[in-house]
């Protein structure tokens, strides 16, 4: 793939990962001032996912037919004009309704881009490109909720939406004018997607995703509630969610390299492990500086789980379709998303916040057992 084509693809990426970002820190406390109970900002946290877990499988499947371009090109133009929306949203049914049509603009991009990118990657290198795309996704998405934190103490909300709309117009343009079409996209296999879910290896690792996504949904939508709890402003709260990202973004790549030469599904339980010990270790932190050190903790495990997931699931797809691959990947995650937001904020209303992270932390570990038994008892 020429240079100047990846540029352009991983560059879009970033942009529109990094308005993500932006509203990741300000969703729930947005929801807070229109009314929303716990159940509530779980639901629209929730509704983002809904739509991506409709809607991503489909896309994948139609660009692995006609196409990656247009796909990324239409997706990114629906980003930055539902992103406005946003600012009109002034209850919290018409915030969940912006939040449905955002997730549809989202699956458009994400598993189209990533099958682009997959439908180039060269045989055992699969690792190292995965982990130069996740590199950008959270780059983006890691100095997010920094200028989000900036934006809300400086000038007001609303700022954010029309910053991420214009992020999403920019990957529009540059996308538009400049990214060619995928030169091998019609080589992929087209495999039906219940042979797809079939295989034992992408049966363990949409589980692990789907259950991990639950923690990341209760870890989005409540840790900043948390955090104000014990009193951190709202830069501090930008700073954590960024550190995150910040983290996953440093190491992607040499854990991708990894991942091309060490055993993928090991890595993924010894990643996960770290993420489930840290995730519960939230309810007894009281400072700043406690919690950093957990969202430390907790970011090394993703970054190493997200590594050589992706690259399993890039091999997967020469086997079955790209496009339909990925699609299937990143539904996983929006699956537990959906799961994850309204099982939070159900657990938040009747028996407490702290019990969001001590399930979260529960789930890991049940993934764990799953993916092992799956992938590695009877992949064999």
């Amino acid at each position: 793939m020429a240079g100047k084509t990846l540029a352009i693809l991983l560059i879009s990426v970033f942009a529109t990962s990094l308005g993500y970002g932006i509203i990741a820190p300000l969703l729930p406390l947005y929801a807070e001032d229109l009314g929303a109970t716990g159940v509530w900002i779980g639901i629209i946290f929730s509704a983002f996912a809904a739509s991506r877990a409709l809607v991503m499988p489909i896309m994948g499947r139609l660009s692995d037919r006609y196409g990656r371009r247009n796909f990324i090109v239409v997706g990114l133009l629906a980003y930055a004009i539902f992103s406005i929306s946003y600012v009109w949203a002034d209850t919290v049914y018409s915030l969940t309704f912006v939040r449905l049509l955002h997730g549809v603009a989202s699956a458009i991009v994400t598993p189209v881009a990533m099958a682009y990118l997959g439908d180039i990657v060269p045989h055992g290198r699969e690792g190292e490109f995965m982990g130069r795309f996740n590199t950008f996704f959270f780059v983006g998405f890691a100095m997010g909720p920094l200028l989000a934190g900036y934006i809300t103490e400086n000038y007001y909300i609303d700022v954010s939406f029309y910053v991420m709309s214009g992020l999403g117009a920019f990957g529009f343009f540059l996308s538009a004018l400049f990214l060619p079409e995928s030169p091998t996209y019609k080589k992929t296999k087209q495999a039906p997607f219940g042979l797809l879910l079939r295989d034992s290896s992408m049966q363990g690792i949409f589980i692990l995703r789907a259950v991990q996504s639950i923690g990341i949904a209760a870890y989005m939508s409540f840790l900043p509630i948390y955090s104000l709890r014990i009193n951190l402003t709202f830069s501090q709260i930008g700073l954590l969610l960024g550190i995150t990202y910040m983290v996953w973004a440093m190491m992607n790549q040499p854990f991708g390299y990894l991942a091309d030469r060490w055993d993928r599904a090991r890595m993924m339980v010894f990643g996960s492990v770290i993420m489930a010990v840290a995730i519960g270790l939230i309810p007894f932190s009281t400072s700043f500086l406690q919690l950093l050190a957990i969202v430390f903790s907790r970011a090394v495990g993703g970054a190493i789980v997200l590594a050589a997931a992706t690259a399993m699931t890039t091999q997967i797809g020469r086997e079955h379709g790209m496009g339909s691959t990925m699609g299937i990947f990143n539904t996983s995650m929006a699956v537990g998303m959906l799961l994850g937001g309204v099982m939070s904020g159900s657990v938040m209303d009747h028996i407490g916040l702290d019990y969001v992270f001590y399930m979260a932390s529960f789930y890991y570990i049940l993934g764990v057992v799953a993916f092992w038994w799956l992938v590695v008892v009877r992949g064999k």
